[in-house]
């Protein structure tokens, strides 16, 4: 799991600089705390709802093809996919 796991901090990377990108320095704190929880992540939760939500939400495995996992999130409607783990 942990190359889904890595792939997932990656993701959160990019939602939390999305975050800092649209909501600007007058959210400094709320975008710092943003950029600690990629940090946190450990698990197949959902990146965008950690991020901007601060709340934890599996996702769901509903698909796979070739050498990705296909998860979507009911919360917020995200659906991708990861790499299988070679683990």
């Amino acid at each position: 799991m942990s190359r889904a796991v890595d792939e997932l901090k990656r993701q959160a990377l990019m939602q939390a600089n999305k975050m800092k990108a649209e909501l600007g320095p007058e959210q400094a704190s709320r975008i710092e705390e943003a950029y600690a929880r990629v940090k946190q992540i450990d698990g197949l939760q959902c990146h965008i709802c950690w991020i901007w939500d601060d709340v934890l939400t599996p996702l769901e495995k509903v698909g796979f093809a070739n050498d990705v996992d296909i998860y979507e999130c009911e919360r917020c409607e995200f659906k991708g996919s990861l790499l299988l783990s070679k683990e």
